[in-house]
């Protein structure tokens, strides 16, 4: 979600629950529009 205007710009979840190494899966999609502004990575950061 874009702070000055309160859209949303991307999302991000969950597959399912670790696997028995301690992996998960996970979906995450910016618009087209504000890919490659570090969006992704702090969408990342949020679900870490």
């Amino acid at each position: 979600m874009l702070r000055r205007t309160q859209e949303v710009i991307g999302s991000a979840s969950f597959h399912g629950a670790p696997d028995e190494n301690g992996m998960i899966e996970i979906g995450l999609g910016v618009e087209n529009a504000y890919q490659r502004q570090g969006f992704g990575k702090e969408i990342l950061q949020g679900m870490w």
